[in-house]
């Protein structure tokens, strides 16, 4: 027996998630590659990267998890409750590549998820980043709730400013 609608509709609301986050670097400029099974295992969805003048392989890297949430946020911060493990793998302090958690946010209903027309593609909402890197371990057995910052827009001039920041040595 497959999924149930609501499976399904969680698996599509990921991938709108991954698909705003790959529309906006390549806005940017900035390559996307998959997390794949392995880094996936990490909690790694995506990874961003910028071409250097010695090409990719010395370019600065960004790992991306992407969440969706479909919740009417109220204030300067949206509450997000990630899995235990999640947490876990963003917090990491001194990480060989930065971590960001990309929270996409969708409206309940798929059919307002995205519109278009001969002259644009609409895809609802927005994206917010947080960095958790030093974040202080968690009691909790199951989840934990963040608070991500409204302010932090993932837009394209945010995340030219985040591979800037990495090219000199600063991680978010």
């Amino acid at each position: 027996m497959g999924a149930s609608r609501s499976g399904y509709l969680n698996l599509h609301q990921g991938e709108l998630g991954i698909a705003y986050v790959r529309a906006v670097a390549s806005a940017a400029e900035v390559f996307v590659e998959d997390g794949g099974r392995f880094a996936d295992l990490d909690g790694v969805d995506l990874s961003l990267f910028t071409r250097d003048a010695i090409g990719v392989v010395g370019s600065r890297r960004l790992h991306v998890q992407v969440k969706t949430w479909t919740g009417s946020p109220e204030g300067d911060t949206i509450p997000y409750d990630l899995k235990r493990k999640s947490y876990n793998d963003l917090r990491i302090a001194a990480p060989q590549v930065p971590r960001l958690l990309v929270l996409v946010l969708v409206p309940p209903d798929p059919s307002e998820w995205v519109t278009h027309t001969n002259e644009a593609l609409l895809l609802r909402r927005c994206g917010y980043w947080l960095s958790l890197r030093g974040a202080p371990p968690t009691p909790n057995d199951a989840q934990v709730r963040v608070s991500v910052p409204r302010a932090q827009v993932f837009d394209v001039p945010t995340l030219r400013g985040l591979m800037a920041q990495l090219a000199d040595g600063v991680q978010p």
